[in-house]
């Protein structure tokens, strides 16, 4: 074991990590050219996180003129799929003029809860729940004081019993409302100091009877954290899509949102057709992409068996998409205050605050979805998908500007694949 290595400085750890590799020098080199040329900033990134060694750099981009209730965003999205981003700019263009998107937030509540073990009668903790609350609550006064200013805080606090899952086990399920935050930091310190304050006021009401508190956390189960989004035009308004018939283009759509519904297999890559535009501007505003999945995965599968978010309507001859998800996500503390291009993000979305933000990234997974299944149902995934990776394909190849040029000419009337750029730099490059 090695004492202390994460208070080592940066480039002892890295001469410690490379000293029995092949090719250090070559590793070493790599590492280094990815390190901030400004020094403050380089701290800021080694700051979020432990044992850094360098910074993973993924391509920033844009996709413009998403008009969303009627305003218009250029929406920014950190990731290494250029087919994504072109989806998204593609899915803008195209509602831009047939209404664009419309969305709404239905709840911002977000959960956490106290899991312990009670030995004793549980009506005895039911008969003094209301001290027991008023004590919580005067444990969290000073963490809660900043949220309640802002109109947030505890919502409610509820004692649930739970011994369908274990003996003696029960649940404190409390409500919060964190605003503009996330705020999962601010539920788990809320929670440790309620669990606490509970332990003290049992222990002292009633010595003799065994209290355990098992653990104290947020849920990323998110069932009251919802936003809805959707497209919607008359089918005739669709146009040809890929030269197919607008009512056939609507009803095969809808037949493929329908197979989603009922199959697993496709739910899977439904829903993750939904997220690859989601991901992608959680990343560029410093949100938690792991913990909007679990939310998305979880609410999915809600009804006890797993199933693609979106619904299609058919009736009176208009077309209408609809997403309905759950987002935690927020616009202050964490990351925002650390990472230049988050505060970037944000002021090229024009400052939104977490409920805008909801509904811009609701928006922005109908997109990516609408893209995605329209591929599906017309051309193929892979026709676009492969095009868009021509150019990383090409340069695993030492080309001249003119070679590479030729071939971009080439493959605009071909299909693209691996072994077609393999076969054609065989073929055409000495």
């Amino acid at each position: 074991m090695l004492p202390a290595f994460s208070k080592w400085p940066r480039e002892k750890k890295i001469q410690w990590i490379l000293k029995d590799l092949p090719q250090a020098n070559h590793i070493k080199k790599k590492i280094q050219e990815c390190l901030h040329p400004q020094e403050h900033i380089q701290k800021n990134m080694e700051g979020l996180s432990e044992n850094v060694l360098t910074n993973f750099i993924l391509p920033y981009s844009v996709a413009p003129h998403f008009l969303i209730n009627q305003k218009i965003y250029h929406v920014p999205l950190v990731t290494e799929e250029s087919s994504v981003v072109a989806a998204l700019a593609k899915a803008a263009k195209f509602w831009y003029t047939r209404g664009g998107f419309r969305t709404s937030v239905l709840s911002t509540q977000k959960e956490g809860q106290i899991h312990f073990r009670w030995y004793g009668d549980i009506q005895k903790l039911y008969d003094h729940w209301q001290w027991i609350k008023i004590k919580m609550l005067e444990a969290t006064q000073s963490i809660t004081e900043d949220m309640k200013k802002r109109g947030g805080g505890i919502q409610t606090i509820q004692l649930k019993e739970k011994k369908n899952i274990a003996s003696f086990y029960y649940q404190i399920h409390v409500t919060f409302d964190t605003c503009d935050a996330m705020g999962a930091n601010f539920i788990n310190t809320c929670l440790e100091a309620m669990a606490k304050a509970c332990q003290i006021y049992v222990t002292a009401q009633w010595p003799c009877i065994a209290f355990e508190i098992i653990m104290s956390i947020l849920s990323n189960h998110a069932p009251h954290c919802m936003v809805i989004s959707r497209v919607s035009c008359a089918i005739k308004d669709l146009g040809y899509i890929h030269g197919i018939a607008p009512p056939i283009f609507a009803e095969k759509f809808a037949l493929a949102t329908h197979i989603a519904h009922h199959d697993i297999y496709r739910a899977a890559t439904h829903n993750k057709g939904i997220l690859n535009g989601i991901d992608a501007l959680a990343l560029a505003t410093g949100n938690d992409c792991r913990a909007i999945e679990t939310a998305v995965h979880v609410y999915a599968a809600a009804e006890g068996c797993y199933q693609g978010l979106t619904k299609v309507s058919l009736e009176e001859d208009v077309f209408t998409v609809q997403l309905k998800l759950p987002l935690m996500i927020g616009v202050v503390g964490g990351m925002t205050r650390l990472h230049p291009l988050v505060e970037t993000s944000l002021r090229l979305l024009q400052k939104p605050n977490a409920i805008d933000l909801m509904q811009i990234m609701a928006a922005v997974g109908l997109a990516s979805h609408f893209s995605a299944l329209t591929a599906l149902i017309t051309t193929g995934i892979q026709q676009g998908h492969m095009r868009m990776h021509l150019h990383n394909l090409l340069s695993c190849y030492k080309l001249t500007l003119a070679q590479r040029e030729k071939a971009m000419v080439y493959f605009q009337n071909q299909v693209v694949s691996t072994q077609a750029v393999k076969d054609y730099i065989r073929k055409n490059v000495s």
